[in-house]
């Protein structure tokens, strides 16, 4: 019990992400049964768009491209937005344990 109590004093994070995602596990599963009907329903009620859609897509190929392009772009700028927001917490979280801020 001494090395739990250690562990958990030494990494309350990481702790704390196995206990959350344990969590999460256990409402996927308790509801998975119900997350599924639901989507056949959605699939069901929206059939029709579904497959004008795929009619669209079939006559039009450039949009896709063009789509692809834009996805690409915005992941771009996301991977350096989220690499700048993560430098900042990390400068954060130094200046906590140094007692600065």
């Amino acid at each position: 019990m001494d090395s739990f109590i250690r562990t958990v004093k030494r990494y309350p994070f990481q702790v704390w992400a196995l206990i959350s995602n344990l969590g999460i596990f256990a409402w996927l599963k308790a509801n998975i049964g119900n997350l599924t009907h639901q989507g056949e329903q959605l699939l069901q009620r929206n059939q029709g768009m579904i497959t004008s859609l795929s009619v669209f897509l079939r006559e039009h190929p450039l949009y896709i491209l063009g789509f692809g392009l834009v996805l690409i772009g915005v992941f771009h700028f996301l991977r350096n937005v989220g690499r700048l927001i993560f430098t900042f917490l990390n400068l954060l979280l130094i200046l906590k344990v140094l007692g600065i801020f």
